[in-house]
This record gives structure tokens, sequence and C-alpha cells, in this order.
């Protein structure tokens, strides 16, 4: 045995030695060979899993407690026999993958040296939260300062105001980053005086290897050459660049395939008219953008990106929403971002209070989102954005055959109507009481002799909770019939807290001749005059 095996270690008043560990018994999990241990020890051993591929800010994001973080599993792993001790401390690199802050609070620095150590001179993944006056915060700053150079991931947010290490921090950004591939920093550098900084390129301009940033209130020059291998950006603040500049660097990143933008105004005086150029980012599937989406409109017309890019909108609601001219330009823009669609499906369609959310998504169950509003009523409200969203999107035809649509806050008539227009093969409506009340007032508003409105529809799953009133349902049913096109097939989910009268709505279902079925959260089917037919239909359907 080695006398790296044999060393004593001591730890968070814990104590292992290589004389106190056992040999390998006989389970099965002793058998497997050292090349499956190791794999096993790996995939265990990663502190930045809830990071990775997250749709979330660094700062939104809760990592595991110290028992069950990354580096803890490592560290028991190599307690638990002599064979595995060996193996895990012949193993740097997977020490070098778990360097969770959190694990290095002791008062002193034998554990945290001791990591270090086990490292090596392999690529580092830091993540984890800084607060004021902890153990933590000095470790953190040795390694930006000492290892900067080998760090590979880092997702650090300042959760305490820590004071007096923007600096340390500051000036390791300047430097080169050859091994960096993550970058997701929550940290103001308020005390930092940025403005002196504006030239200076970021890492060097040397980063080959990174692949997604966030950070903001930083301004980065449009021509670094580190920009051509990124992926994902996020918290981009609009506010260090002009519009020329920011298209400029964004017609530098050819690979990226996420985008996420903040602030309230581009940098000076981005109003004087500019010829601006048409960037093409060919991989880019999801587009953001939480700032006031008039200035933003320039961008968005100027984007030309992978087909089926997702939109995702968080308006500034408290400002000046702008003339009717530069609102007609934001629907414009919409236009022809909506124009490198080629889905011909809709997988939902939704407009609610709870979360004040406007969504479209496509085309199947696991929701991949197509457009997204969020925040407050009043940015739902502003300008009639969800109006100027389907209008552009009425552009195209839909072969949708089964829509989820929920409308609590009808967007203008004109708008959803002509939306709708294009469903002619739609069947199938999931939605709930409340949606079929705000269908019925536009179907009372539309004049059936230009179109019968979604004339293809004979179905309708309808989600039920707490004690409702059937009435929207019976108006509904009873304007498909006058139409000419009336529902066939009724589907009932009633939620949990459902406590209404089934009764009612199956005395409806026999009034308009409907074949009923009542489904189960677990999705069972439960009730009695089920039609062969009709459970065909659903399951060709995938219902």
């Amino acid at each position: 045995m080695s006398a790296q095996t044999s060393k004593i270690t001591k730890h968070d008043g814990h104590s292992d030695t290589a004389g106190q560990l056992s040999t390998p018994g006989t389970c099965a999990i002793s058998k497997l060979s050292t090349e499956i241990l190791l794999i096993i020890f790996s995939l265990n051993g990663h502190a930045d899993a809830c990071y990775i591929d997250r749709d979330i800010g660094v700062d939104e994001i809760l990592h595991p407690i110290v028992p069950m973080a990354a580096l803890t599993t490592t560290r028991y792993s190599s307690q638990v026999c002599q064979q595995w001790r060996a193996i895990l401390l012949d193993s740097p690199a997977i020490w070098a993958t778990g360097l969770d802050l959190q694990c290095f609070d002791q008062q002193n620095d034998e554990w945290r040296e001791e990591v270090l150590k086990r490292t090596g001179n392999r690529v580092l993944t830091i993540i984890g939260d800084l607060y004021e006056n902890m153990p933590s915060v000095k470790f953190f700053l040795k390694l930006v300062s000492t290892e900067w150079s080998r760090i590979r991931r880092m997702f650090v947010c300042d959760r305490g105001g820590v004071s007096g290490f923007e600096t340390e921090v500051w000036n390791a950004l300047q430097q080169a980053s050859p091994a960096l591939e993550w970058l997701h920093l929550d940290v103001s550098f308020e005390n930092i005086d940025l403005d002196l900084d504006l030239e200076t390129p970021f890492f060097a301009n040397n980063a080959p290897r990174l692949r997604g940033i966030q950070f903001d209130r930083i301004f980065m020059r449009p021509d670094q050459t580190w920009f051509q291998n990124l992926q994902h950006i996020s918290d981009l603040d609009i506010a260090w660049f002009t519009i020329a500049e920011l298209l400029l660097a964004l017609g530098h990143m050819p690979q990226l395939e996420t985008l996420d933008l903040c602030g309230a105004a581009f940098h000076e005086d981005d109003n004087a008219e500019v010829n601006f150029s048409t960037v093409v980012l060919p991989r880019l599937n999801r587009l953001k953008a939480n700032c006031d989406l008039i200035i933003f409109t320039p961008v968005l017309r100027r984007l030309r990106t992978a087909t089926n890019c997702s939109l995702h909108l968080s308006p500034i609601w408290d400002i000046p929403v702008g003339e009717d001219s530069q609102i007609e330009d934001l629907g414009k823009a919409l236009s022809t971002f909506f124009q490198q669609w080629t889905t011909e499906e809709i997988f939902s369609l939704s407009y609610v209070q709870v979360g004040a959310s406007f969504s479209i998504h496509s085309p199947k169950w696991d929701v991949n989102t197509c457009v997204e509003i969020n925040g407050s009523y009043e940015i739902l409200d502003w300008p009639g954005l969800p109006g100027l969203i389907l209008d552009a999107l009425a552009e195209k035809s839909f072969s949708t055959v089964i829509l989820t649509i929920f409308l609590h806050f009808p967007p203008p008539a004109k708008s959803i109507l002509s939306f709708l227009e294009k469903f002619p093969k739609l069947e199938s409506i999931t939605c709930d009481l409340k949606t079929l009340d705000s269908l019925n007032n536009l179907m009372d508003s539309h004049d059936p002799e230009r179109s019968i409105l979604l004339p293809s529809m004979v179905q309708i799953y309808l989600l039920l909770g707490k004690q409702e009133d059937p009435n929207p349902l019976s108006n509904f049913l009873s304007l498909r019939q006058r139409l000419d096109v009336p529902i066939k097939y009724l589907v009932l989910c009633c939620g949990p807290s459902f406590t209404g009268n089934l009764q009612v709505f199956t005395a409806l279902a026999r009034t308009f001749n409907l074949e009923i079925v009542l489904d189960s959260e677990k999705g069972g089917f439960m009730n009695t005059y089920i039609d062969l037919s009709f459970l065909a239909w659903l399951e060709d359907h995938q219902l």
C-alpha cells in the first residue's frame, strides 16, 4: 500500500486511516472492476450537476446540502474500504470536480489544503454561495488568485454582500483562461470602476474552450476571439452596448444556442438612425429578453436564428410603451422572427393569471416552449403584446389535431380569432370552464359567414376544479350545435379539489347526445357508457 493511501486525514471532526479501513467484502459491488468503480465515483463526484443545462440563473439554484454534496459523497466513498480509498486517492480528477464551497467552512485550513492537494494539477470545478465572514470566502479567493489557469467550471453567487473581494475576482477575469468552459458569477462588482476597464479584453482574449457565460454589469468588447465558441449567454446587460456593438458581438458567435438579454436601455445615443446589419445565428434555439421591448425591436428584426427558435419575453412595464409606430414596428419584428418557424403544430396556448403568463408550446407532450411572456398582469397587458404575437403567428397555418388551451385573459378578439382560424384540422381541445366562457364570447363576436371557427373539433377534455358552474359548457355545446359542428365526445377530468355535482355534466351530455368518459387523475377511465369506437379514437390520438 502506498504512503499516500495510508496517510491519516482529519477533517470536520472525522479521521480515517488505512489501518482502520476494511478489505473488500463479498457483496456484489465489491466485485466490480476498477474501471466501473471509477465511472461510478466520477458520476457521483460532479458538484456542478445541479447547474449545467438549467434555464435559471446561478442565484436561483439551490444546490444539495453538505451531507448530500458531491464532495461529501467522494469523501465518504474514500472511507469505505482500502480498495476504494486507493482508487480515489489515485484519482485527482474526481476530487477536482467536487469543489463545493459550503464544504470548506471549517475553522482551520487542514481539510481545504488536503482536498486541493488531492486535485493534483487537474482542471477544477468550483460551485457555491459566498457569505460574509465565512472561511470558504478566503479559500475561494485563494483558488481565484493562484489556480485560475486550471479552473474549468465556476458557478458562484455572492449571497451575503461579501465585501473586499471584487478586486481579486475582477483581476482574475482579465487573465488568460485556457481551461475555462463555464463561468456563471453573480457578483455585483459595485466597488470596481468599470469605466476604466472598458477596453480591457476579458480573459486576456484567451478562453478557447469557453462555452457558457453568465454575469451582468460588464462590457465585453465586440471583437474578442473567444466569442467564436460560445454556446450559452445569460444575463447579458444591454446597457453596456450600443445596438451596433451588440449586433457586432453576436456576429462573432456562430455557435450560440441560447441568448438571455436584460436591461432597460442600450448604451448612450442609440436613438440615432443606423443601418444595422443582419446577424445570422444558425444554432440559436432560445432567445430571452428581459428589457424594454421597444428598444429591443431593432435587434429582434435583425436576428436570423435556427428554425423554430423559442422566444421568451419579460417586458419592463413601468416605462412608456412608445408611439403607435413603435408598437407597429415591434409587430413587424415579431412577424419577421416567426417567419423562421417551420413547425406546423402548436401543443398549447395559455393566457392565465396564475404566474401571469402567456405561452405557446409545440409540438409534443414534453412541452417545448415556442413563445412565453412572464410577469405581472400589467406586463401581459403591455401593450396588447399577446395580440401582437398572435397577429404575427396568424400569418402561418397549423396542422394541430389536439390543443391545450387556457384563456383566462382573452387577447383582443380580432387577434385570437385570426389565430384560431389557422387550425382547420383541430379535433380536440383540453381546457377549463373559464376558457370555455372566453371561447363563447369569441364565438359570439365571430361572423359564421366568414368561416366556421374550429370546424373539425369534436371533443372536449374538460378539467374541473372545486365546485364549478356548468353553464359555460352548456352555452358552448349549444353554440356548436347551432353552427352544425356539434361536439361528440366529452372527457371529464376531476381534480382533487372538485366538489361539484357530476350528474349535472352527465345530464348535459345526454341533452346534447355526447359520449362521456370520466378520467381520473391517474389517467384511468372509470365510467359506464364508454363507446369502443371512442376509446379507439382516444388511443389513435394518444389521449
